[in-house]
């Protein structure tokens, strides 16, 4: 992901104001990254707790800003660089 697009992104996230500690480190690794597995997510990131990175990657999906896709069984997690914060808010308030 390129530094503008991140920024847009971030500007997206700053909206929210929901996201823990772990969410914002778990984000920015995925931004950083690319699309990944939780599993390598975590070997990457070897003294994050297993349970804390599955919690946090649910949470962000479930906001919508982590999208996921299945390979070969996996399921692989990127970041969703569509995301909105005023579609997030709306469909929240609704």
């Amino acid at each position: 992901m390129n530094m503008e697009k991140f920024e847009q992104l971030w500007n997206e996230v700053s909206e929210i104001g929901r996201i823990t500690a772990n969410g914002y480190r778990v984000y920015i690794q995925y931004c950083l990254s690319g699309a990944m597995t939780q599993k390598q997510l975590l070997e990457k990131k070897p003294d994050w707790k297993v349970s804390s990175v599955s919690n946090t990657v649910r949470m962000l999906h479930s906001i919508g800003l982590l999208d996921c896709k299945v390979e070969n069984g996996n399921i692989i997690y990127f970041v969703n660089e569509n995301f909105r914060a005023d579609d997030y808010l709306n469909k929240k308030n609704a």
